[in-house]
C-alpha cells in the first residue's frame, strides 16, 4: 500500500471522528483501570430461526441479513425482521464454515473461518460477484471510513480495500492497557465499532482509530429471558445497528429470539446523533 493511501485512509477517518471530543467529555480518556460498563434494556423481542448458528448480522432497507455458520450449514439469508420470515437464502458448499457478514456499496462480504475466502455477492439476488483470498480467520466484518474491518480471533482489527481485498493496516484493541482477544462479530455505530467477545456476554464499544475500548456494554441479563435452556455453544454473537429507525439489533448462536435494545449512556456518549432508543415503544 502506497505512504499516500495509508495517509488518506487516516485523514478521512479522523474528519468521522469529531465525537472523539464527546466521548472525553462524558468518560474521560480510557484508562488503566478498563472501560465503564453500561447496562443495557429490551425495547423489542422479534423471532429468530432457533437452528441458526448466527456468526453475522446486518440491517439494510429494513431486512436482516444474516450469516450462518456450522460445516454442512452455512447460509447467508436475508430475513424479515418482524416476522422472522426467511425471505431469500444462498447455501455455502459443504467444506465451508461461514462467519462474518458486512455491506460495502450493495455488496455484501461474508467471511470464511478457514477456507481462507471472502464471498462478495449483489444484496439484491445474493448473485456472487468475487471471491477473495483472506490471509487470516475470518471471525467478525463490519466497515468504517470505506474499509471492510475484519476480526480473527485475535485482539486485532483488520481494515482492508473492499476493491482488491489487501490489507490497509491493523488496529490493536485494549481495554485500558489490557489487550482484547477472541474479537468476533461486528457492527459500525456512530463512529464506533462494536464488538462481541466470544464466550462472553458483553459488547465492547472501540474507538476504532486507537483500538481503545471506552465502553462495555453488559447483556448478561438476556440468558435469564431467552426462553429455553441452550447449548454450551449458543452464545452471544449477533449485532446490527439500523441508522434510519436507531435500532440496535442482538441475538446469539442458536437464539429463537432477536432483542431490540436500548443503552441510555450511547445516547449521551453519541451525544443523541445516534440514538439506540425506539421513538415508540
Amino acid at each position: 500500500m502506497s505512504v499516500s493511501r495509508q495517509q488518506s485512509f487516516f485523514q478521512n477517518a479522523q474528519r468521522r471522528v469529531v465525537w472523539i471530543g464527546i466521548w472525553f467529555l462524558v468518560l474521560g480518556a480510557a484508562s488503566a483501570w478498563g472501560a465503564p460498563r453500561f447496562s443495557a434494556e429490551i425495547i423489542r423481542t422479534l423471532p429468530h430461526d432457533a437452528t441458526s448458528f448466527t456468526q453475522g448480522l446486518l440491517v439494510y432497507n429494513g431486512k436482516l441479513y444474516e450469516s450462518t455458520g456450522l460445516y454442512g450449514q452455512s447460509r447467508l439469508r436475508r430475513i424479515d425482521p418482524e416476522t422472522g420470515t426467511v425471505e431469500q437464502e444462498h447455501s455455502l458448499s459443504q467444506d465451508v464454515f461461514g462467519e462474518g457478514l458486512a455491506l460495502y456499496k450493495d455488496h455484501l462480504f461474508q467471511l470464511t473461518w478457514r477456507a481462507g475466502k471472502v464471498y462478495e455477492y449483489n444484496v439484491q439476488d445474493f448473485k456472487s460477484v468475487a471471491t477473495w483470498p483472506l490471509p487470516t480467520e475470518g471471525w467478525g466484518a463490519t466497515v468504517f471510513n470505506d474499509m471492510i474491518v475484519v476480526s480473527d480471533g485475535s485482539n486485532q482489527l483488520g481494515f482492508y480495500d473492499p476493491k482488491t481485498f489487501q490489507p490497509v493496516t491493523r488496529v490493536d484493541v485494549k481495554d485500558g492497557a489490557d489487550p482484547v482477544e477472541e474479537l468476533n462479530e461486528l457492527e459500525t455505530f456512530c463512529g464506533y465499532i462494536l464488538a462481541n467477545i466470544w464466550y462472553k456476554n458483553e459488547i465492547a464499544l472501540i474507538n476504532p482509530m486507537s483500538g481503545q475500548v471506552v465502553a462495555w456494554i453488559d447483556l448478561s441479563f438476556l440468558l435469564g429471558v431467552l426462553p429455553q435452556k441452550l447449548p454450551p455453544d449458543a452464545v452471544l454473537n449477533g449485532i446490527a445497528y439500523d441508522s434510519t429507525q436507531h435500532r440496535l439489533y442482538v441475538t446469539g448462536k442458536l437464539w429463537p429470539k432477536i432483542y431490540v435494545i436500548a443503552v441510555k449512556e450511547l445516547d449521551a456518549l453519541t451525544d443523541n446523533q445516534c440514538r439506540t432508543l425506539e421513538s415508540t415503544r
